[in-house]
């Protein structure tokens, strides 16, 4: 199975950079794995940084699209990413903060999208 640019669903990982601006500055060093979302207490609760945050709203975006294209999820799943997908509202990691972040229009974003799913569904 493929997404929407012909990609192997495995490499949904990354957007292809012909949709996205380059981005001038660096990654954080950290990956989701080494942070711990649910410290115990709240004096654990680390500093994010503004990285950090950003490669947050990246990976939200990238797995719910992987839940949207790929057919190995339940339709309760797809159902809750399709609702994120069409809300318009701008707040933190909806979809539109997540495209912006990711210098992605997020209006093509959803078109491309629902036009590879209903491709799927008809095929």
């Amino acid at each position: 199975m493929f997404d929407l640019f012909g990609h192997p669903l495995a490499q949904l990982d990354v957007l292809p950079c012909d949709i996205r601006k380059p981005k001038t500055r660096m990654r954080s060093e950290k990956t989701l794995n080494e942070v711990d979302l649910f410290p115990e207490t709240l004096e654990s609760v680390p500093d994010w940084t503004d990285d950090e945050i950003e490669d947050l709203h990246q990976f939200v975006l990238h797995k719910t699209l992987a839940y949207l294209l790929d057919n190995r999820f339940s339709e309760d799943i797809k159902s809750e990413s399709i609702s994120w997908l069409m809300s318009d509202s701008l707040l933190p990691f909806s979809f539109k903060a997540c495209c912006y972040l990711e210098v992605v229009d997020p209006i093509t974003m959803r078109e491309k999208i629902l036009y590879h799913i209903k491709r799927e569904r008809s095929s």
